[in-house]
C-alpha cells in the first residue's frame, strides 16, 4: 500500500509542472507566443538572396536543399574554388 502511494504521488508531481510550462506558453488569445512566432521558416528564395548577399560576387552554382535547420547554396568564385553558404531556415 505503501508503495503505491509513493508511486502516485510521483507520478502527480511529475505531471504538475508539464500543465505549468504549457500554461506559460500559451498567449493569452489562444495562440502560442512569442518564442513560437520568432521561429518562421523563410522560403528557399529568401534563403537564396541572404546567400547571395554573403557570397560576395561569387557565381551561383545550385542549391543543395534544406539540411537539417539550414539551407545550402553552393558558389564558385572567379578563379574556380567553389564553396558553401549555409542560411538558417528560421528568422
Amino acid at each position: 500500500m505503501n508503495r503505491t502511494r509513493i508511486i502516485l504521488l510521483a507520478a502527480l508531481m511529475a505531471a504538475t509542472p508539464l500543465g505549468q510550462a504549457l500554461a506559460q506558453d500559451r498567449d493569452p488569445r489562444g495562440g502560442r507566443g512569442e518564442r513560437e512566432q520568432s521561429r518562421r521558416q523563410i522560403s528557399e528564395a529568401e534563403a537564396l538572396s541572404r546567400a547571395t548577399a554573403r557570397a560576395g560576387g561569387a557565381d551561383y552554382v545550385g542549391s543543395r536543399g534544406l539540411r537539417g535547420s539550414n539551407y545550402v547554396f553552393v558558389f564558385q568564385r572567379r578563379g574556380g574554388q567553389v564553396f558553401e553558404v549555409s542560411v538558417s531556415a528560421y528568422e
